[in-house]
C-alpha cells in the first residue's frame, strides 16, 4: 500500500505546470545552445551569438535544482520517504533508465548509418564509439573519464551524474523530516568536496568538470526549497526569509565569482561557483513559484503550451544531439551559408525537434510513466 500511494506520488508531483515550463525553457535552451555549438569552427557566427547562446550548462544546474525539488515534496509533505530507499531507487531507475538506454541505441544506429563520419561541428566529440565508451554509457559513468563523457551523445554525462546523485537521496529525505535543512546543505556541501578531492587523487590531478561533485549541493537546494515551501504549518514569514537567504547567498556566490573565479588559473573554481550561483537563484524563483500561484511570474510559466513541451523535456535532452548533427548535414547540402543554415535551424529545425521528441516520448518514455498526470497546487 505504501509503494502504491509513493508512486501516485511520485507522478503527481513530477508535473506541476509552472515546473514543466521551465523545464520546457531550459531544454529548448539546451537545444539552441548546442545548435549554435555546432559552428565550433566559424568563430564570427560563434562570436556574434555568444551572448545569447553560450550558457548552455546553467540549463543543466536547473535541471538539478527542479529534480530535489520535485523528488522532495511527498517527503515534506508527509514528514518521511514512505516507501523507503530501496523501493525509491526502483521507481527512479524505472522512469530515468529506459528512455536513456533507447536514446543510447537511437544515437548508435544514426552513428551506424548516417553521422558517423568526422565533420568538423562539434558532433566530432561523439565519435568514434568505442566499446569501453560504450560500457561506461551503459554502466552511466561516462562523466568520471574525459574520452567517454561526450561519445555517442554528449548531454548524457549530466544523466550519469544526477543516477548516483539519487543514491543520496534517503539519507538527505531522513534529515529534512527531522527538520535538518542546514545541515542538509553542510552534508551535500561536505560530500561535494570530498568527491572532488577523490577524483583529484585517482585521476593524477586532472579533473573533468563534467563529473561536477557539486551537483550534489545543487541537489540539495531543491531538497530545501521543497522543504520550505511544502512542510506543513511553516509560517508564512519563515517561508519569503528563506527566499530571501537564497538569493542572499547568491549575491555572495556572484561577488565571489567577480573577484576569485577570474583570475588566470581559476576556471574550474569559476565554473563551480557559477553552477552554485544559478542553482540558487532557481531554487529562490522556483520557491517563490510554488508559493505564490497567482504571481506573473507562476501564470506565465504555467502557459498551456510550454507546460505540454516540459512533459516531455527529458526525451528532448535525451535525444536532440544527434537530431542536431543529422539537421546540420541535411542543410549543409543545400550550400548556404553557415549563418542561413543557422537560422533556419533555430526557426525552423528545433521546433521540428521538440516535435520528433515527443514522438520519442510516445514510444520510449510514456510507457514508463506511472499513470494519469495528477497537477499539485500549493496555497498561497
Amino acid at each position: 500500500m505504501k509503494t502504491t500511494q509513493a508512486k501516485n506520488d511520485d507522478v503527481a508531483t513530477s508535473h506541476i505546470p509552472f515546473l514543466d515550463g521551465l523545464r520546457a525553457l531550459c531544454a529548448i535552451y539546451v537545444v539552441l545552445h548546442h545548435w549554435w555549438f555546432q559552428y565550433c569552427y566559424n568563430q564570427p557566427l560563434l562570436d556574434r551569438w555568444s551572448r545569447l547562446c553560450t550558457h548552455g550548462r546553467w540549463s543543466v544546474d536547473v535541471f538539478m535544482v527542479i529534480s530535489g525539488f520535485c523528488l522532495t515534496i511527498p517527503v515534506s509533505k508527509y514528514g518521511a520517504l514512505r516507501e523507503g530507499a530501496i523501493a525509491f531507487m526502483k521507481r527512479r531507475a524505472w522512469r530515468i533508465l529506459p528512455p536513456y538506454y533507447f536514446a543510447i541505441a537511437l544515437s548508435l544506429i544514426l552513428i551506424g548509418t548516417v553521422i558517423g563520419s568526422k565533420s568538423g561541428t562539434r558532433w566530432d566529440l561523439c565519435i568514434p564509439v568505442s566499446l569501453s565508451g560504450l560500457l561506461s554509457h551503459l554502466l552511466l559513468l561516462q562523466d568520471l573519464r574525459a574520452p567517454y563523457y561526450a561519445m555517442i551523445n554528449a548531454p548524457m554525462w549530466s544523466i550519469s551524474v544526477e543516477w548516483r546523485i539519487y543514491f543520496l537521496f534517503p539519507l538527505f529525505a531522513w534529515l529534512l523530516c527531522r527538520n535538518r535543512e542546514v545541515i542538509v546543505l553542510l552534508v551535500a556541501g561536505a560530500l561535494s568536496v570530498i568527491y572532488y578531492q577523490v577524483l583529484l587523487r585517482f585521476h593524477s590531478g586532472y579533473l573533468n568538470i563534467n563529473a561536477s561533485p557539486h551537483y550534489i549541493l545543487l541537489f540539495s537546494f531543491g531538497l530545501v526549497a521543497s522543504s520550505l515551501v511544502y512542510t506543513p504549518n511553516r509560517q508564512t514569514w519563515l517561508r519569503y526569509v528563506g527566499i530571501c537567504l537564497m538569493f542572499a547567498l547568491a549575491i555572495l556566490v556572484r561577488v565571489t565569482v567577480h573577484y576569485y573565479g577570474s583570475k588566470p588559473g581559476n576556471g574550474l573554481l569559476r565554473t563551480i561557483l557559477q553552477d552554485i550561483d544559478v542553482g540558487l537563484i532557481a531554487a529562490g524563483l522556483i520557491s517563490y513559484a510554488a508559493i505564490k500561484q497567482a504571481s506573473l511570474l507562476t501564470r506565465a510559466l504555467s502557459w498551456a503550451p510550454l507546460a505540454f513541451i516540459g512533459t516531455f523535456a527529458y526525451s528532448i535532452y535525451l535525444i536532440h544531439l544527434p537530431l542536431l548533427q543529422c539537421e546540420w548535414l541535411l542543410l549543409r547540402g543545400f550550400r548556404i551559408s553557415d549563418e542561413l543554415a543557422f537560422g533556419i535551424g533555430c526557426i525552423v529545425g528545433i521546433p521540428v525537434i521538440v516535435g520528433l521528441s515527443y514522438g520519442f516520448h510516445c514510444l520510449f518514455e510514456r510507457p514508463f510513466l506511472r499513470r494519469k498526470v495528477v497537477i499539485c497546487q500549493t496555497k498561497s
